[in-house]
């Protein structure tokens, strides 16, 4: 809730000079359950705002402040390599070989593993460009490679000439965004009746929570068994399974959602 407060002892309806300034009263933001109770850029009613909740509270994404999201701010390389990091549990893979990648920054492991496991590439001269925006296309596209990566199926396809800017779609993108509109990742925008890809727009925050929420939903839930890597991971009778990654997962048994909980729709990757 907004309220107005004035200073300098004039009271308001009254001639004289005053000042006054909007705050945002958070009282009944701290009972609340919701991800999203204290963030004043993701009002209910909003279509973002149940992705952000969930992308929260899975810890995939973090404000880019206490009180802020930014859900129309763009989506970085670094941020977006980051959120596929973590939703794979942080592991500790790769090395740095990125000449614009400093050792020790919040996104150096996160590129150092998704450079190993082909999900992303750099753009050329040993540079990884961790700033640039991430376009829909691409986003798309690393999707698809780290889909690929743990063994997933990303045979389904869909003809993408029912949006009007099919045309404007790269050649390395095409296999990527055809599955990711086939699996229900990518939707289009709604523009004058007719539904837009806008390949080559940079892809927002709240559209990448989206995605990952779509994403969560469609390749979420681990089979009954299974390895990725050096990795192995068995259910037992109850559906529960210990994290395989417990000895090198830098979160606390209580904090990963892997650790002893049960393994569904609502757990990570294990």
């Amino acid at each position: 809730r907004q309220h107005e407060m004035y200073l300098g002892g004039v009271t308001p309806g009254h001639s004289g000079h005053s000042l006054s300034y909007r705050y945002l009263d958070l009282s009944a933001a701290e009972e609340k359950t919701c991800e999203c109770a204290k963030l004043f850029d993701v009002p209910d009613g909003e279509w973002y705002h149940s992705y952000v909740d969930e992308v929260l509270r899975r810890e995939l994404m973090n404000g880019v402040s206490r009180y802020s999201f930014d859900p129309e701010g763009t989506m970085t390389r670094a941020m977006l390599v980051t959120v596929l990091w973590r939703y794979n549990l942080e592991p500790a893979e790769g090395t740095n070989g990125f000449s614009d990648v400093k050792n020790g920054q919040w996104y150096t492991d996160a590129i150092a593993w998704a450079t190993r496991n082909g999900v992303v590439n750099g753009v050329g001269n040993n540079r990884f460009d961790p700033e640039g925006n991430v376009t829909r296309e691409q986003l798309a596209t690393i999707l698809y490679r780290y889909t690929k990566s743990v063994g997933n199926d990303v045979s389904a396809r869909e003809e993408l000439d029912r949006f009007p800017d099919a045309a404007k779609v790269s050649d390395y993108a095409k296999e990527a965004l055809s599955w990711a509109v086939a699996v229900g990742l990518v939707t289009g925008s709604q523009e004058g009746g007719k539904l837009y890809l806008h390949p080559q727009g940079s892809a927002t925050r709240a559209q990448v929570g989206a995605i990952l929420v779509r994403y969560i939903a469609q390749y979420g839930v681990v089979p009954d068994s299974g390895t990725y890597g050096d990795l192995t991971w068995e259910l037992t009778a109850d559906g529960t399974s210990p994290c395989p990654a417990r000895a090198r997962c830098r979160r606390s048994p209580v904090k990963c959602k892997c650790h002893g909980t049960r393994i569904g729709i609502t757990s990570r990757r294990s």
